[in-house]
């Protein structure tokens, strides 16, 4: 049925490498988001996934992160399947329960170009 409709899934040893090499090239996502900056100021990392399907990509990277990166992380995503958003919604509240998970069952294109207000990905860059 997925290849039907044109759907394919990240097969978990290419989420994990990736997420690997994102890790590896991240000081943020292995020591956490200000490391240096009292508690008070600390601004939670986001992660954006446009196609989350199953969610094995998200799974990996939030496997690969240090604890104290996974604290309080903020994951969006989007996805057209709804049934395999819920999927990965309920992989994710599992396993990392101090997550927030904000997804949308909608296109990720279509949502960014109707004017609407993405998430602030990148405020943790600062």
């Amino acid at each position: 049925m997925t290849k039907v409709r044109g759907i394919t899934y990240t097969p978990k040893v290419l989420a994990s490498f990736v997420a690997e090499k994102i890790v590896g090239a991240s000081r943020v996502a292995v020591e956490g988001p200000n490391r240096d900056c009292a508690a008070t100021t600390r601004v939670p990392l986001r992660v954006l996934d446009p196609a989350v399907g199953h969610g094995q990509l998200l799974v990996s990277l939030l496997e690969a992160l240090s604890p104290e990166a996974r604290r309080g992380i903020d994951v969006y995503g989007y996805d057209t399947d709804t049934p395999a958003l819920d999927l990965a919604t309920q992989k994710i509240r599992v396993r990392f329960p101090r997550c927030n998970i904000c997804f949308k069952g909608v296109d990720f294109l279509a949502d960014a170009r109707s004017g609407l207000e993405l998430p602030m990905l990148f405020a943790s860059m600062t």
